[in-house]
């Protein structure tokens, strides 16, 4: 059984996230967690009121063509970009078209 050693615990009600910084038998690492449900649950009325139509629309005849299509809680940002996927449009559009990143959409989540 390994030894732990919370050193830090900073945990943020409002946000749900926690911080920990633990030493253990095998070195000192930093654990990030995130309580998810009410960015889920945000996400899904996200997607039901998604107008495909309307957003295109809006975009029509203008330089700002950015629409919405996730939000991902900072846990598993931070975890994505550990792994390099944050820092490529492709890897990241990628990532969002898997079926287990769904509930990170919030557009209807046609392919990328």
């Amino acid at each position: 059984m390994a030894l732990e050693n919370i050193l830090i615990d900073n945990y943020h009600p409002e946000t749900g996230r926690r911080t920990r910084y633990v030493q253990t038998e095998n070195g000192a690492i930093i654990v990030n967690d995130q309580d998810r449900a009410a960015i889920l649950e945000d996400n899904a009325r996200w997607r039901a009121v998604f107008d495909k139509w309307n957003a295109s629309k809006q975009n029509l005849g203008s330089t700002n063509t950015m629409i919405r299509v996730a939000s991902i809680p900072m846990a598993d940002w931070l975890m994505l970009d550990r792994l390099g996927i944050t820092r490529h449009q492709a890897s990241l559009r990628a990532f969002l078209n898997r079926a287990d990143a769904q509930k990170f959409r919030t557009d209807d989540g046609r392919k990328l």
